[in-house]
């Protein structure tokens, strides 16, 4: 992360082919779409490097549990993969506890790309939690 938020240029010469194993591994579970992957390494080759790195590095180093406060009384929805290895399922476990009001949905074989793996169940969930805050 410290080396991509040094790097000048507007982005890393890196092949589509050579990331999509690299993206599909660190952002999916198991039965990834080849289209979805395709979709998703574009879009990271696409991110300036230094943002990338920048934004990494900082959640790497910063603890949300004293932001999480301000939002304690606010419904909520915690969507994790079991397989995230961005937002590991321990992390995902910790957000839920620091919202007492947040319902925790976990989807089997699921990595971080819950909009490309489960679009249905995450839909399903913020049309949920849209409707309640609706009330």
């Amino acid at each position: 992360a410290r080396r991509l938020s040094r790097y000048a240029k507007e982005f890393v010469p890196v092949p589509a082919v050579a990331a999509r194993p690299v993206t599909k591994w660190l952002a999916f579970g198991r039965k990834a779409r080849r289209a979805d992957v395709r979709a998703m390494t574009a879009q990271v080759l696409r991110a300036h490097p230094s943002s990338v790195g920048g934004f990494r590095d900082s959640m790497s180093q910063h603890d949300r549990r004293a932001a999480l406060a301000t939002l304690r009384d606010t419904p909520a929805v915690i969507l994790a993969g079991d397989r995230d290895r961005i937002t590991p399922l321990p992390h995902a476990r910790v957000l839920a506890g620091e919202l007492p009001h947040a319902e925790f949905v976990l989807f089997p074989e699921a990595g971080h790309e819950l909009t490309y793996e489960r679009p249905v169940g995450v839909a399903s969930r913020l049309r949920a939690l849209l409707d309640q805050a609706a009330d």
